[in-house]
């Protein structure tokens, strides 16, 4: 795999886990998206146009993007 995670506490209890790495690994994992402070579902169209108007374009050019996303969960969730 491409990605690396890390895990941060959250001052008011439990995590924030964000991972970084390769755009369409990340992007295979993502479940949802924050737009305009609201969170959205992930749905095959959308993925297909991120790929298709920003990862694909910087390929193209020989150029890498990085993908990064992140996950809160309850702090008597197990880390592992």
């Amino acid at each position: 795999w491409k990605v690396m995670s890390w895990t941060v506490p959250l001052p008011e209890g439990g995590y924030r886990v964000y991972a970084k790495g390769a755009s369409e690994i990340i992007l295979s994992r993502v479940t949802q998206t924050v737009e305009a402070g609201q969170e959205i579902m992930m749905t095959e169209p959308k993925v297909k146009h991120i790929t298709d108007t920003v990862i694909t374009p910087f390929a193209k050019m020989a150029m890498r993007t990085i993908g990064l996303a992140y996950k809160d969960i309850e702090g008597d969730q197990d880390l592992d």
